[in-house]
């Protein structure tokens, strides 16, 4: 008994010789350790926190693949003809004056005799007559009537009233044509004057056209001049068959007086006189 106290005893203190022992050893070791770290406990860092999900953008709209541009085909440019050379020698055509229709006469109304009218009434009539009938222009854009409104009076020494008309005829080529276009006109307005029932004793008319006019200083130019007159008087024109005119000569009915020689000239050659 008393010896297995002392093997306990002496196991006891075995153990506590080791456990010295190995005391002794860990603080050795906690000398040698380095000085800067801390004995105290690190506490444990504190927890991140984790990002925040970024938003996906928004989807953007895909565009559709664009095509490639269409390009028309461009029309081929038409040949342009080469232009011609001008001929420089050749003067340049005057264009001829365009004929324009000659007056139209009016119809004649039976309106009875108007000859027993006051005499003012009857210069009224008769003068708007001639303004009617030769209103317009001729064919060079000039007034028809050149003396406007006519010389229309009364005149004791002749009998009754008189008419003297003013008027520029139409431009042609050649005074033939010209002498034809002023006859007919006067022709017409003789039948609307001597048809109208006043007391019309006598009617002329003078055609101007464009002719050589002869001046003391400057020489001659080119110039309105009167070229003809012819009259005719109440006893003529009752002779007169106005329904058949475009077959009478007027040149034997009423008097004829021509003023510019050049005409006479013309004229005369014309007609195979020289």
């Amino acid at each position: 008994m008393m010896l297995l106290t002392k093997t306990r005893t002496a196991r006891a203190m075995a153990l506590a010789a080791t456990v010295a022992l190995l005391a002794a050893v860990g603080l050795l070791a906690g000398c040698t350790a380095d000085p800067a770290a801390s004995t105290e406990p690190t506490a444990a860092p504190a927890p991140t926190a984790a990002p925040a999900p970024t938003a996906m953008p928004a989807a953007t709209a895909v565009s559709a693949p664009t095509s490639a541009p269409t390009v028309a085909p461009t029309a081929a440019p038409a040949p342009t003809a080469a232009p011609q050379p001008t001929p420089t020698s050749a003067a340049p055509a005057t264009p001829k004056p365009t004929r324009t229709p000659r007056p139209t006469v009016a119809p004649v109304v039976a309106t009875g005799d108007r000859s027993g009218l006051p005499l003012e009434e009857q210069v009224a009539g008769l003068t708007e007559l001639v303004q009617t009938h030769m209103a317009g222009m001729n064919n060079e854009d000039r007034p028809r009537l050149n003396l406007d409104p006519p010389d229309v009076r009364y005149d004791r020494r002749r009998g009754g009233i008189v008419v003297n008309i003013e008027f520029n005829g139409d431009e042609y080529d050649s005074i033939v044509d010209r002498k034809n276009g002023l006859d007919l006109i006067m022709r017409d307005m003789y039948e609307v004057l001597f048809t109208s029932g006043y007391d019309l004793a006598e009617a002329t008319m003078s055609a101007v056209m464009i002719g050589t006019a002869h001046r003391n200083v400057g020489g001659a130019s080119q110039a309105p001049i009167t070229v003809f007159k012819t009259r005719l008087k109440r006893a003529g024109a009752d002779s007169v068959d106005w329904s058949d005119k475009e077959n009478l000569d007027f040149g034997e009915i009423w008097d004829v007086v021509l003023l510019s020689p050049v005409w006479k000239r013309e004229l005369q050659a014309a007609q195979g006189g020289g």
